[in-house]
């Protein structure tokens, strides 16, 4: 979904971390994404 809003997004690499709650026994996988866009920071949380 995130490709087909910005199409030249590009993601990093996963870095996989332990949860700090004892509630969760999966490592997160995180990863960050980096795109330039002219919708405000609203329209980017309404479109996502």
């Amino acid at each position: 979904m995130l490709s087909f809003l910005f199409p030249d997004i590009v993601f990093s690499e996963p870095i996989l971390t332990e949860p700090e709650d004892d509630k969760y026994v999966y490592l997160f996988r995180n990863v960050l994404a980096k795109a330039n866009t002219e919708m405000s920071p609203e329209e980017v949380i309404d479109k996502i």
